[in-house]
């Protein structure tokens, strides 16, 4: 039996009494079963990460500005704070912790102070910036809130929503109910559950823009593509808060997933990043296991992937993709946003791919990937270079080029030890929260079996 179904097991086999002493002898298992992310050896991933969190660190100044970009920028203090939640979803250690804390706290209180931003777009400043600085700022805030659950973060990132839907209209993404599915996403890849009062409004709100929904995604499949994106992440939050969508966003979804499943061709070069980024989505929709209709998607998203492995290496050579300019220009606060949506529109850049490793990490939970994997493997030894970072992007490219590697490396490496350690972190968050609903006298008895546990395996009890 996998260490995952222990604590089920005794709950339906034990006689009541004896629950939780089950659950006592369940953590000790867990915390033994898990020392490590099972699967791949990650300890080289997990170093990069501190790796990444020593740079990241001689960037934050003292009141968690960043020496990154022009002075005073929100848009750079958000990207790094996107880093910073980034590498603590893959670590979960106090470190990285403390550093994300002193971001948010500074970037939560510009935003309620309307400093770096133009909230509601009604001052002269350039819309463009101001637009990268909106979305940056709520995926930031939206990350914080959902590791921490910090409420101020909850605060200043649905005013960041709001005012994106003031200045550039309602969108799944760019929206308040978008801002508490993404928080939700967070908080489910961290192995915690979404709050059920953010789930539901963010349901409410879905609901009342069903026929937003629709139009927004018929203007361009880039936009159908999100849209799966979002409902995917949305029905999976609503399942893990139990709460129910209504019958018409559930028949949306499925909707999305046969056109995004039909429409997706990869017939040259320049179909390639749209493909992979329907296979994201289809990943999105393949972990809603709760429903019948996920198989369908796990099944085009594995054809999908497929395709786009063939072309991902030669040898131990990962091959570049065109990408639009904006997906890597936009992570640099030192490029104007300006010049990227006027002077790059329309442009390519010759790149690496992450997003395609990231997606074989998690369909591995989901089916047999046992073709797949020899990418996944290539990836992850080329990203995790500890003693410097591997060049996903040209050189000379942009500004800040090592910060913009670091970024992509970190959003890569962050998703493989998270998807893969989520399972024991949630298991562990559900016992220990039964555990502290009973007597002090039982805790102590846990306390000591825990410490017990420790003991025995650092070698104090049993020698060795």
């Amino acid at each position: 039996m996998r260490p995952t179904c222990v604590g089920k097991h005794l709950k339906q086999t034990l006689p009541a009494g004896s629950w939780l002493r089950a659950a006592a002898l369940t953590l000790v298992i867990v915390l033994l079963a898990f020392p490590y992310v099972y699967g791949y050896d990650t300890a080289t991933a997990r170093e990069a990460l501190r790796a990444d969190l020593a740079y990241l660190r001689n960037l934050v100044a003292e009141d968690g500005g960043v020496k990154l970009g022009p002075p005073n920028s929100l848009r750079a203090e958000a990207l790094a704070g996107l880093v910073a939640a980034r590498i603590h979803l893959g670590l979960g250690d106090v470190e990285s912790l403390q550093v994300l804390n002193k971001l948010a706290a500074r970037v939560r209180s510009r935003v309620l102070a309307g400093d770096g931003l133009d909230i509601g777009f009604k001052t002269d400043m350039e819309v463009y910036e101001n637009f990268a600085t909106h979305v940056f700022t709520a995926q930031f805030l939206a990350a914080h809130y959902g590791l921490t659950k910090d409420a101020g973060s909850r605060e200043a990132g649905l005013r960041v929503a709001e005012s994106m839907e003031a200045g550039v209209g309602w969108s799944p993404l760019y929206s308040k109910g978008g801002f508490l599915i993404l928080a939700s996403a967070y908080a489910l890849y961290s192995g915690g559950r979404p709050e059920a009062g953010d789930v539901m409004k963010a349901v409410e709100e879905f609901d009342q823009h069903f026929y937003d929904i629709a139009d927004y995604s018929t203007r361009a499949t880039f936009n159908l593509i999100q849209s799966l994106s979002m409902l995917s992440s949305l029905m999976r939050a609503a399942n893990a808060a139990g709460v129910e969508p209504t019958t018409q966003l559930i028949a949306l979804w499925t909707v999305h997933i046969d056109y995004v499943s039909n429409s997706t061709v990869v017939r040259e070069a320049k179909d390639y990043y749209m493909a992979a980024t329907a296979l994201t989505a289809l990943v999105d929709a393949s972990e809603n296991t709760h429903t019948s209709y996920s198989s369908k998607a796990l099944e085009e998203a594995l054809r999908l992937a497929d395709i786009l492995v063939s072309t991902y290496a030669v040898g131990d050579r990962l091959l570049q993709h065109p990408f639009p300019a904006a997906y890597v220009l936009l992570l640099d606060p030192a490029f104007p946003s300006e010049r990227v949506f006027k002077e790059y529109a329309g442009r390519r850049v010759d790149m690496v791919d992450l997003t395609l490793p990231s997606n074989i990490a998690r369909l591995r939970r989901l089916s047999d990937v046992s073709s797949l994997e020899k990418t996944l493997d290539l990836a992850l030894e080329k990203a995790a270079d500890v003693q410097s970072y591997y060049r996903f992007i040209p050189t000379g490219y942009t500004p800040s080029e090592e910060f913009v590697n670091r970024y992509l490396r970190v959003e890569f490496l962050s998703t493989v030890l998270a998807v893969e350690r989520a399972p024991a972190a949630r298991l562990r968050s559900n016992i220990l929260q039964t555990i502290l609903l009973t007597q002090p006298s039982f805790l102590f008895t846990v306390v000591l079996l825990v410490l017990f546990a420790v003991l025995n395996r650092v070698g104090v009890l049993m020698g060795g």
